[in-house]
């Protein structure tokens, strides 16, 4: 595998995807958690100190341009703007996180469709 880098600037245009919250439960005050992410997680409880479930219903892309706007042109965008857009052979996320020697991402092996 080549050491290359190649360092893509971003453009100044990000591209979201609505996102339709709905509360599914709440887990009362004194729940325990085991965070498997390799950060802090600061999860903001509601009034009386418990921390609520929601599902999510994913909805427009904005900040993208339409399909085929310029031959030749791939854009990349998050993971979650591309997973919306199936379709869109245009459109891609960064490939698997390469980390250094602590764990801290510091780019990625390609791009993923």
């Amino acid at each position: 595998m080549s050491n290359n880098i190649m360092n893509i600037q971003p453009s100044g245009q990000i591209s979201r995807v609505n996102q339709e919250m709905t509360l599914v439960a709440v887990y009362p005050a004194g729940t325990q958690f085991v965070n498997l992410t390799p950060h802090v997680l600061s999860v903001h409880t509601n009034a009386e100190g418990s921390i609520e479930l929601y599902s999510v219903e994913y909805g427009e892309v904005t900040g993208l341009p339409p399909e085929k706007w310029k031959k030749g042109v791939v854009y990349i965008t998050s993971g979650m703007v591309n997973a919306a857009l199936p379709h869109r052979s245009d459109v891609v996320s960064p490939g698997e996180l390469v980390r250094d020697e602590n764990g801290k991402p510091i780019g990625c092996k390609g791009l993923r469709k």
